[in-house]
């Protein structure tokens, strides 16, 4: 996960050299926040950020932030089949136990 170092929050700083036409068309407006967006939602992506820390990096309470995902087609969870499997097992397990038990509908 990232977020802070030992002394404290990292900085980094992006030059991006734009053409002339993209400046005079205010194309650099908000593309600090953008580029920020970006990095963030890459970096959740790939499980190098939590969702509330990623959210508040990006200035979303964590609804906002679950429909930004949710907009841009990204997972909040990474819930496997595997993961599944094995959560069924154990289910299964704790029944055979005693230790849960099916209500009258065959729910759990």
């Amino acid at each position: 996960m990232i977020g802070k170092r030992a002394g404290g929050p990292m900085r980094f700083e992006i030059d991006v050299d734009l053409p002339d036409e993209m400046t005079e068309a205010g194309f650099e407006e908000g593309i600090a926040k953008r580029v920020r967006q970006e990095v963030v939602l890459r970096l959740f992506r790939e499980r190098r950020l939590a969702g509330g820390f990623a959210a508040r990096l990006l200035g979303l309470t964590r609804v906002a932030f679950l429909d930004l995902l949710k907009e841009r087609g990204i997972p909040h969870t990474d819930y496997t089949y595997e993961d599944w499997q094995q959560d069924s097992q154990t289910v299964e397990r704790l029944l055979s136990e005693g230790a849960l038990q099916e209500d009258e509908r065959g729910r759990r």
